[in-house]
């Protein structure tokens, strides 16, 4: 959705243009009641959902079925068959080791995807009631100007000069 004020591209989610800061809530709704009859974002974000559990199902099964059938042939190849005890297990282990670090990876991806799609939440601000209470009311006192001690120089002098003046004509 671009801002009606400045033409700036914005998301839908947002109540306010990031560039100039026009109120976007009328134009939102004005854009959403102007869609389509039909499938919302919100039923199409459902669905894609839905697939992508149905995928992981999928393969979480998939790949204990896999696994399965690795330890199953290594107990009667390796530990029946030969009599390696040491090596059968050693084979399992390793088997195990990788589908638990498959399973881990997969989960982290689907995490990070997760913590993408998900808003952060606003931080809690708690502003006090007015700040004269927190830095106390400062009494008002007048600066000093730097010209006050040249100004009494001034006038001391043209009361001297008058004083001259005067002695002068008389």
């Amino acid at each position: 959705m671009f801002c009606p004020n400045c033409g700036k591209a914005n998301s839908t989610d947002q109540k306010f243009c990031r560039s100039c800061g026009f109120n976007l809530a009328e134009t939102t709704r004005s854009v959403v009641q102007q869609r389509p009859a039909g499938e919302t974002g919100y039923h199409l974000n459902t669905r894609k959902e839905l697939v992508e559990k149905m995928l992981l199902s999928i393969l979480g099964v998939g790949l204990a079925g896999g696994v399965a059938i690795l330890i199953w042939g290594i107990i009667t190849s390796i530990i029946l068959d030969k009599g390696q005890l040491l090596g059968g297990l050693l084979g399992i282990a390793l088997v195990l080791a990788a589908a638990v670090t498959l399973v881990l990876v997969v989960y982290r991806l689907v995490l990070i995807d997760k913590a993408a799609k998900s808003p952060l939440p606003a931080p809690e601000l708690s502003l006090p009631e007015s700040t004269t209470r927190q830095l106390g009311e400062p009494p008002l006192e007048p600066i000093p100007s730097v010209t006050e001690p040249t100004t009494d120089l001034l006038v001391r002098k043209s009361a001297a000069r008058e004083v001259t003046t005067g002695v002068l004509l008389l």
